[in-house]
């Protein structure tokens, strides 16, 4: 019986055992046909990927701005086709993500979050700024380039470098709807109504208000107007009894036109301006009683303009449409072919290249003219001006915007280059901040930035450049072997220039057309010899100095003058090669002599690794620098750096209103200040500025004379004046590194 249940039992274990077997290899082939299933999905996604080209188009199908999206989605379904049929782009095809922002912020940011999930190749939207301005920090983190057909806040592009726009922003259109009311219309007088619930109503506002008062206008009345007249009555009555010479109203089609109504139906006939928010012909939409006559606004493109060389994608958007009238349609053409134009030049569909090329477009020739992008991603064209009669848009004319140029001269790629970036932002920044105040005497600022190449000779051809291209004055450079070889040019054109970081003495020597900001190796030089001598109680030194480094060779002689005027004792002047790697030859020397401290002139790379090298063999000596110094040393030296002296003109930590204000707004903007050279730059755009501002008529020598004249300068880097040599009469301060990170030490008049 007990054998019976044994095999019984074994039986059943058995057939369990096979029952599971079987189960487990179906599972299994179940498993790896599942797999194999998945990987043929991914590839066949990998390879769609790979032979396509996603672009998501983020405008409005719905809400109440769908009449500015629903042209957009229309001709890049068009572009989109046209494309494709003649092969797509880099043999790839165009595949168009459309995306709704349905007339919603928070629409427009889950557009953009789809975008980035969609792993798109770029971004064309959206239109209006308030959505513009809500999608581009996602795409921005995202690096995901982002162009802008008809966004005009001039807020949008500052957002990061990954954003553009080819319209004109308000600033300029500001400008530019104030000369014509104030020369053209001959008004002098102004009364405003602003949508303050709307950013581009606000934004235009604000700007025409500051640049119609520059020209000497006069601004009567500002009032609140939303989307409807709360209070007709007494609107009439302000204008009626203020009697302007123009309305300015900055708003959108339904609710500037129910304000024009308003007016009209009570008699009034007074001009009436908006910008390019009115669109093309949709105001005209709701117009029946010619109320728009004697109204004007600005835009971006008008169908009279259009050549005989109309594109075929035009005409066949025209074709199934209806005629163009709208600005928006050939916006979003150039928009797409910028793109596409950029992609190909890259040649691949990263997105950090395709960024890079889009910036570097130069006179690309779009519908709505020449387009090439400045510092920031913004463009500077033609405005057109148009007129309404009858129902109708007359083509009034184009106006160029009024700007001043200024250069900016350093270097982008080498050596020079880590610094000079920063530097560049210092500049960038304050020409922003000048720009969204009032420019320059009412001028739009034009930043015309030139590559020196790190080379002397390139510099020279830069100034050279400039002087051509007309600027009225060069911030430049940072190196002063490569302020040196532009100063001769410059100076020979009667061009005024600031350096803000060259320290040569020879430099403002070339003549009367040359200054600087900071001040000049002889004066740093008896800085640091006197911190030496009396802070750091030493008395020898070891100097040594970069053999192919004016700046080393001079200040390293300055410094062995004045430490030896105290009473100090020079123990060696040694010489090394900057590109060198080993310096041992120079260390055991160094070790040998013993010094209190050693005076180091180089820069960031050769100072790092001789400070390294020396505290690895146990060298004790103070090690002090100049103003060449800066952080990135840290990437050389190591921890070995801190405890390290060096001289400078600016520190974060200086507490003053200017440099706080100037600290916190740029931080937020551009990351971390890590070199002074981007205060000092800072500082020499608003000087230059101030300068300008000071003349009756801006040129070369008035502008020079104007700057001869700055006395205490309220600048970031401190007060600064102007000295009879073109040099400055400053402080400086002494810096100390300290566990990655700069100290402030102390100030030194």
């Amino acid at each position: 019986m007990k054998n019976i249940i044994f095999y019984s039992l074994l039986t059943l274990c058995l057939t369990v055992l096979f029952l599971t077997s079987c189960l487990n290899k179906k599972q299994s082939d179940q498993k790896i046909i599942y797999e194999e299933k998945k990987e043929s999905e991914i590839k066949k996604i990998n390879d769609y990927n790979v032979n396509t080209i996603k672009i998501a188009v983020i405008a409005s199908k719905t809400g109440q701005y769908k009449m500015f999206g629903e042209d957009v989605f229309k001709i890049a379904e068009i572009i989109k086709d046209e494309i494709n049929i003649k092969g797509g782009i880099l043999n790839k095809k165009v595949e168009l993500i459309e995306l709704d922002s349905e007339s919603s912020v928070l629409a427009a940011k889950k557009c953009a979050e789809t975008a980035v999930l969609n792993n798109v190749t770029a971004v064309i939207g959206d239109i209006l700024s308030s959505y513009s301005l809500a999608i581009a920090p996602i795409l921005q983190t995202a690096k995901i380039p982002m162009i802008s057909p008809g966004s005009t806040n001039p807020d949008l592009i500052m957002i990061g470098d990954y954003i553009f726009r080819i319209c004109y922003n308000d600033l300029m259109q500001a400008i530019a709807i104030a000369s014509f009311v104030y020369n053209d219309l001959n008004a002098k007088s102004a009364f405003i109504l602003t949508n303050s619930g709307n950013k581009y109503s606000f934004s235009l506002s604000e700007h025409f208000k500051i640049h119609f008062m520059q020209l000497g206008g006069k601004i009567l009345k500002e009032s609140n107007c939303q989307t409807d007249v709360a209070d007709p009555e007494s609107l009439i009555s302000d204008i009626k009894a203020l009697t302007p010479d123009v309305i300015f109203i900055p708003g959108y089609p339904e609710d500037s036109f129910k304000i024009i109504k308003t007016i009209r139906n009570n008699g009034i006939k007074t001009a009436i301006i908006g910008g390019d928010g009115w669109g093309g012909d949709e105001i005209i939409k709701y117009a029946k009683n010619n109320e728009l006559n004697n109204c004007f606004n600005t835009t971006h493109w008008h169908p009279g303009l259009m050549n005989q060389n109309i594109p075929d994608i035009i005409m066949k958007y025209e074709k199934k449409y209806n005629k163009i009238t709208n600005p928006i349609i050939p916006l979003t053409y150039d928009s797409f072919f910028i793109l596409f134009d950029a992609i190909n030049r890259a040649g691949s569909t990263d997105n950090r290249l395709i960024r890079d090329e889009i910036e570097k477009t130069i006179n690309f020739k779009g519908l709505t003219g020449k387009i090439s992008f400045d510092h920031n991603g913004d463009t500077l064209k033609e405005i057109i001006i148009q007129k309404f009669k009858e129902n109708k848009i007359l083509f009034l004319k184009k106006l160029k915007i009024d700007t001043i140029k200024i250069a900016a001269i350093f270097a982008k790629p080498g050596e020079a280059s880590v610094g000079n970036i920063n530097i560049l932002n210092g500049i960038r920044f304050a020409v922003d901040e000048l720009n969204l105040k009032e420019g320059i005497k009412g001028k739009y600022i034009e930043l015309i930035e030139y590559d020196n190449q790190n080379s002397s000779i390139i510099s020279k051809k830069a100034a050279e450049k400039a002087v051509h291209d007309k600027v009225i004055a060069v911030i430049g450079a940072s190196w002063s072997s490569h302020s040196l070889s532009m100063a001769p040019v410059l100076q020979n054109a009667h061009i005024p220039m600031i350096t803000p970081t060259s320290t040569s003495p020879e430099i403002t020597m070339v003549g009367d057309y040359i200054f600087r900001v900071c001040y000049i190796d002889s004066y740093q030089g008896s800085v640091m010899a006197n911190f030496a001598y009396y802070d750091l109680k030493s008395k020898n030194a070891v100097i040594l100095i970069n053999t192919e480094s004016k700046y080393s060779i001079e200040l390293g002689s300055y410094f062995s003058k004045n430490f030896k005027k105290l009473g100090g004792v020079i123990l060696w002047e040694g010489e090394y090669l900057e590109n060198a790697s080993d310096y041992m030859d120079i260390i055991v020397k160094i070790k040998n002599l013993d010094p209190d401290v050693v005076f180091l002139p180089g820069y960031y790379r050769d100072s790092g690794l001789i400070i390294k090298q020396a505290r690895k063999n146990k060298i004790k000596a103070f090690f002090l620098g100049g103003d060449s110094w800066n952080k990135k040393m840290y990437s050389f030296g190591g921890n070995y750096i801190d405890g390290s002296y060096f001289s400078s003109y600016w520190h974060r930590d200086i507490k003053t209103k200017e440099n706080i204000n100037f600290v916190a707004n740029f931080e937020k903007r551009f990351g971390n200040i890590n070199t002074s050279g981007t205060a000092a730059a800072y500082d020499a755009v608003n000087i230059l500025a101030y300068a300008i501002n000071q003349t009756n008529v801006i040129n070369g020598e008035n502008i020079k004379n104007s700057i001869f004249n700055i006395k205490n300068f309220k600048g970031v880097t401190g007060k600064i004046s102007i000295n009879k040599f073109g040099d400055t009469d400053r402080s400086a301060v002494i810096l100390k590194f300290e566990k990655n990170s700069i100290k402030y030490v102390k100030t030194i008049d």
